[in-house]
């Protein structure tokens, strides 16, 4: 994967992990944001999660894409995504709760939109 690839404006939909308490349990609708990357020089120059927002930090390492959230007031968001297609990937979403780590809270499918 090269970075360039994933430069522009993508769309991504969280769900929530099932709930626990049986298949008839309710699950929340999905939580969607927007990620815009930037590229330079055929690198990451910078990414925004919800644009408008602090710059947040996008990676590719060993074949997989992360993004992770920058807001000091609150635990950081993180997504670890896979391609699937050269304009889908799929993958999790988790909070980062030091000092107890990351937990999982749902899948993610991330799709381009320009």
């Amino acid at each position: 994967m090269n970075d360039s690839d994933l430069e522009g404006a993508w769309s991504l939909v969280v769900r929530d992990l099932p709930a626990r308490g049986g298949a008839n349990a309710q699950t929340e609708p999905p939580d969607t944001f927007t990620l815009d990357v930037a590229v330079s020089d055929g690198r990451i120059a910078g990414c925004k999660l919800n644009p408008g927002a602090r710059d947040d930090q996008c990676t590719v390492r060993d074949g997989l894409f992360y993004v992770e959230t920058s807001d000091p007031g609150s635990p950081a968001l993180v997504f670890v995504l896979k391609r699937r297609t050269a304009t889908r990937f799929e993958g999790g979403a988790a909070l980062d709760l030091p000092p107890f780590g990351r937990q999982t809270i749902g899948s993610v499918v991330m799709t381009k939109v320009s």
